[in-house]
């Protein structure tokens, strides 16, 4: 990666700012922590909370405008784009009202998930939707409210079939 694409790599500022805000947060340091998360928004345009949990590989693509809030939970290999809400619905402090992110999802531009959802490992939020249930593991969902178009195939493209799910009932032993 050439120098220049280093320095105007903001996505990557802004995880490495999250992950300082984070440690410092964690360490009970958390004036430090909101101080270089709001620094990270200031220069990235991408807010992350201290206090998310992010798996490391966690990527965000062409970030500005993408907030994500402190209890949300993303899950290895998902990708979050730009304009992207994930945070926490209005709802009694001692409730978790944060969103899970499944592995391998993908949250396409300006999707907003907001309360106790779950999109599961494999989906797929399109552009746009808001996302007001729980989505099953390899759905598609689009729409406001998003409902779910297709299903993600075994070979990684769009199918009309749900993914095919062993039959509790036939597996020996059971």
């Amino acid at each position: 990666m050439a120098l220049f694409e280093k320095l105007f790599a903001w996505e990557r500022h802004a995880m490495r700012l999250y992950r300082l805000a984070d440690r410092c947060y964690r360490a009970g340091h958390v004036d430090a922590a909101f101080a270089v998360s709001g620094l990270s928004r200031l220069l990235t345009g991408i807010e992350i909370e201290p206090g998310a949990e992010l798996a490391a590989d966690v990527r965000i693509l062409h970030g500005a405008g993408t907030v994500i809030g402190s209890g949300v939970r993303v899950g290895s290999g998902s990708v979050i784009f730009h304009q992207v809400t994930l945070g926490r619905a209005a709802r009694p402090m001692d409730e978790d009202g944060y969103p899970t992110i499944g592995r391998g999802a993908y949250v396409y531009a300006g999707a907003k998930v907001v309360g106790p959802i779950t999109v599961g490992d494999g989906a797929r939020v399109a552009a746009g939707a808001v996302v007001t249930r729980d989505v099953p593991d390899r759905a598609i969902v689009a729409g406001m409210p998003a409902r779910i178009i297709s299903w993600v195939g075994a070979d990684g493209k769009p199918s009309k079939q749900p993914p095919a799910v062993p039959d509790r009932h036939s597996v020996e032993g059971a």
